[in-house]
């Protein structure tokens, strides 16, 4: 048993970022499920129910590699119209083409129905004039800020051989649509380029050393001023990705759930290529979820309440202890393993982990301080890094007087913690399983409690939201 006290101080407000909640959309497959294609495309209405349960702030699309082949010219009739919908190619040998039936027009539907600012993912073999042709037809319907990201990992390998670039390729390529872009910028576009470590914990996480240093370079001296871009867009929070051998249970809780201190590493890195380039210092991480595997035994370990745990974790990382000003779950409906719904549109653990994250942000975002007797501890050979932290981690939010809480218990044991500044408990909800590697979906269960009490006993390996007035 562990003893762990919270202090939430209200007066002690945290810097607001606006932005910060976001989902990956994809355009194939009728956006993930998001809609249904019959007489005419209407959108499904539990897909389009789990966007609105996350309230985001910032909508990704056409998606990540698939924006590689994506033309936007494709779908942008009339909203919600199936007419002169034309086939779209896919970047991965043997995908077949397919009509994009959530196009650039169901897109921008979507982010006007949730209030969400467009971030698009670029095609950077479209020519720069099909580019700005898609400002202004985004322009058409809507008017606030548009956020372009210039493309999607150029730093991994990419599914056919044309499509790889090296770091001067990928300069090349981009080049003339930033001069376009930024000599004069157009107004309430703002503009973002991919950026990437060599390695995380020792690891190499790209096949081309240097990539970022040296693509940047190259624009540089082909006369881009970099000072212009406004946000730089990294994809670390795929985690914790277990490249050696399967850890055993204790060991595997122990990596996932300190995975996420990697991140405040990678944002380190990150913030130095920015300083060095003068670059804005603003970072968008516009791909995340959990990984255990890739196309690997373990994949569907996504699914599990561990899964959910990760991502509150990495989510609180993102929010209170860097830089980051904006975060996109991948991803909205549901794609292969990762996202809210499965492939049958039924609710994941990481959906449930929405269910009280999401309405936090609404709030004002709170400090807290944390004392416990015990740590999370990693003696895995696994990671070199990351190997200690606190048993409990918290996130903090208060509106119209009402403080939120959301309490992650790392350990496999019962966790009593004491919570002081926030008021008295109102309402005590756990997310647990029976087994936190068990791939069912659990659902929040209200917990008796005292009137006026400020100390709860947390179950082992859960969450636990708390509301104080």
């Amino acid at each position: 048993m562990a003893n762990s006290t919270i202090i939430v101080n209200t007066r002690n407000i945290l810097p607001a970022k606006p932005l910060f909640q976001g989902l990956n959309l994809q355009w194939q497959d009728n956006g993930d499920g998001l809609v249904d294609v019959t007489d005419k495309i209407r959108f499904n209405d539990v897909s389009l129910n789990s966007v609105k349960m996350c309230s985001p702030k910032m909508l990704r699309y056409p998606g990540g590699t698939e924006s590689i082949t994506y033309d936007w010219r494709a779908s942008v009739n009339d909203n919600l119209a199936m007419a002169n919908r034309q086939f779209v190619a896919r970047p991965y040998p043997g995908d077949a083409p397919q009509k994009p039936y959530f196009g650039l027009s169901e897109y921008l539907q979507l982010c006007k129905t949730v209030g969400a600012t467009p971030l698009y993912t670029v095609n950077i073999f479209n020519k720069v004039n099909d580019t700005l042709a898609l400002i202004d037809k985004i322009r058409e319907s809507y008017n606030g800020t548009i956020c372009l990201e210039i493309g999607n990992e150029p730093y991994l390998n990419q599914p056919q051989p044309q499509q790889d670039l090296n770091a001067a390729q990928f300069a090349s390529v981009i080049t003339p649509l930033l001069k376009r872009l930024l000599q004069p910028k157009p107004a309430g576009v703002k503009i973002g380029l991919p950026v990437r470590s060599d390695l995380m914990n020792g690891v190499p996480i790209t096949p081309y050393a240097g990539f970022t240093w040296n693509y940047l370079l190259a624009l540089k001296q082909a006369g881009i001023p970099l000072d212009k871009i406004d946000f730089a867009s990294i994809h670390t929070g795929y985690l914790p990705y277990f490249v050696a051998d399967w850890p055993e249970d204790k060991a595997r809780v122990a990596i996932t759930l300190n995975s996420p201190q990697m991140l405040i590493q990678d944002v380190k890195y990150t913030q130095n290529v920015l300083t060095n380039y003068r670059m804005s210092p603003d970072i968008y991480m516009t791909e995340f979820a959990p990984v255990f595997t890739l196309q690997g035994e373990h994949d569907y370990d996504a699914h599990s309440l561990l899964g959910a745990l990760y991502t509150f974790e990495c989510l609180r990382t993102m929010l209170v202890d860097t830089t980051i000003r904006h975060a996109s779950l991948w991803s909205a409906p549901g794609n292969y393993v990762w996202g809210l719904l499965d492939t049958a549109r039924k609710p994941l653990n990481t959906y449930r982990l929405y269910e009280r994250f999401a309405p936090m942000l609404d709030g004002q975002l709170l400090k807290v301080d944390i004392t416990t007797d015990k740590k999370l501890v990693n003696d895995s050979y696994v990671y070199v890094g990351s190997q200690s932290t606190p048993s409990v981690s918290a996130l903090a939010s208060i509106k119209d007087r009402v403080v939120r809480l959301l309490i992650l218990n790392k350990l496999d044991e019962t966790n009593n913690i004491k919570v002081t500044g926030g008021g008295t408990l109102r309402k005590f909800q756990e997310l647990a399983a029976n087994s936190v590697f068990s791939l069912d979906t659990q659902s929040w269960s209200n917990t008796d409690f005292i009137a006026g009490q400020t100390s709860v006993s947390l179950l082992p390996l859960s969450l636990t939201y708390l509301e104080l007035a």
